[in-house]
């Protein structure tokens, strides 16, 4: 019988970025490049990557979640050309920020965008900016895609489980529009739920991953909206044809 996955495995990065930080160099050679390709193996399906953002710099993104509720999506060409047309996306998004932030942001955005591109072997992958003023995903679900990145610029950050808390099978017996009887059929532990902080990163390995089908990492939003939270949340996916999502 196939063992079920590790998930709960973190790594801490090597040094922390600061309010100044520069795009740093990324790859197979880099250390955090090494400790994201660990999703590859096969005892993996969440790699979570702990990294602090100064307090200055999240309250100044705040100000692109004020503004409004959105969502926008950004086809990156990890080649050269790409990058100046990534930074300008980031810009228009984060109009409201200083720039300061957008500058930080686009660099940030464009580190994390070129690291996964290296991580699924794509040269063009989906980049979506988010403003997020509701619930928007509460469940403790799996994602049909193969690989999917993370990261929380403002706000609580993703909730995931590892898999030895998992009761895939309990799940499956109740409602499932029935989210509050979901959750608690999925867990085996309620205090097993682990929360990323804001600025981490998470790498979810899903259902659509070659051999991985069942085993999709179990994760979700935070909830937010009862305390009237707000979220800026950066997600990087691969393009996914069947849904007419191709390079552009």
């Amino acid at each position: 019988m196939r063992q079920r996955r590790i998930t709960d495995r973190q790594f801490a990065i090597p040094h922390t970025l600061s309010s100044a930080a520069v795009e740093p160099r990324v790859g197979p050679q880099c250390p955090v490049g090494e400790q994201l390709f660990a999703i590859h193996e096969p005892g993996f399906n969440i790699v979570h990557l702990e990294r602090p953002i100064d307090g200055r710099l999240v309250a100044a993104l705040d100000n692109a979640t004020v503004e409004r509720a959105f969502r926008v999506e950004h086809f990156f060409d990890a080649s050269a050309s790409g990058a100046s047309a990534l930074d300008a996306f980031v810009h228009e998004q984060l109009r409201a920020c200083d720039e300061h932030a957008r500058r930080f942001a686009s660099h940030d955005v464009l580190r994390w965008a070129r690291a996964f591109a290296s991580l699924t072997g794509q040269k063009h992958i989906k980049v979506t900016l988010a403003s997020v003023w509701s619930d928007s995903c509460r469940k403790f679900h799996a994602d049909f895609v193969g690989l999917r990145m993370l990261c929380t610029y403002v706000g609580q950050g993703t909730d995931y489980v590892s898999d030895e808390f998992v009761d895939r099978e309990g799940a499956d017996d109740v409602d499932p529009e029935d989210i509050q009887a979901s959750n608690v059929a999925m867990l085996r532990d309620p205090g097993a739920v682990r929360r990323c902080a804001t600025g981490d990163l998470i790498v979810l390995k899903g259902e659509s991953y070659p051999g991985n089908r069942g085993f999709g990492a179990i994760h979700r939003s935070p909830p937010i909206q009862q305390s009237r939270g707000r979220r800026l949340v950066l997600t990087l996916d691969e393009l996914n044809p069947m849904l007419g999502e191709h390079a552009h």
